[in-house]
């Protein structure tokens, strides 16, 4: 079977299939002037998500940022300590949610405590 370069039932004999498309006539002041192809703007990304992943993202991002900020208000030596056990790890992780994060953090305050006492 031999590869055809047009589509089932158009023929190179049609000409109008080889004429380049008309160019559109948009003015400079529209919106569109730079990319007159497009026919419409996208929709921005925040639009796409339904409300419950809109809240799920939120609820993500809040439990992110808490965790940060408890690593920021730790003391300095203690964050520091924190830091090179976490990128002294064997296999270094990357936590896939927050709670990852804060169980390591958990667990390292209480092995920090414990070697203390």
């Amino acid at each position: 079977m031999r590869f055809s370069p047009w589509p089932y039932g158009v023929a190179v004999t049609d000409l109008s299939v080889l004429m380049p498309p008309q160019p559109v006539e948009v003015g400079p002041s529209e919106p569109l002037g730079l990319f007159p192809d497009m026919k419409e703007q996208p929709r921005p990304k925040a639009l796409q998500w339904t409300p419950e992943q809109r809240y799920l993202r939120d609820r993500q991002a809040r439990a992110w940022r808490a965790i940060r900020r408890e690593i920021q208000t730790m003391p300095d030596a203690e964050r520091s300590a924190f830091l090179d056990a976490w990128r002294m790890l064997r296999n270094p992780i990357y936590p896939a949610s927050p709670c990852g994060l804060k169980g390591y953090l958990a667990a390292y305050r209480r092995e920090a405590s414990g070697n203390a006492v």
